[in-house]
């Protein structure tokens, strides 16, 4: 019967916790930029990358309105 009680204040304890700790930390997210990348690289009209590209374009134009 004891090892019970002393699960019930345990637990009583632990969630009080909870909500007092929730109610005291408090936080901004960190927005700074920490790195950016810029890709000069220019690439083929008619090499992988475009036809790859096309690809993934038209499939959003012709799939996309259909979803829902």
């Amino acid at each position: 019967m004891d090892s019970i009680l002393r699960m019930k204040v345990l637990t009583t304890f632990l969630i009080i916790e909870m909500f007092l700790f929730n109610s005291f930390l408090r936080s901004e997210p960190n927005t700074k930029e920490i790195n950016h990348i810029c890709n000069v690289n220019v690439y083929d009209k008619s090499g992988p990358f475009a036809l790859s590209l096309a690809y993934v374009v038209e499939a959003l134009q012709n799939v996309t309105p259909n979803q829902g």
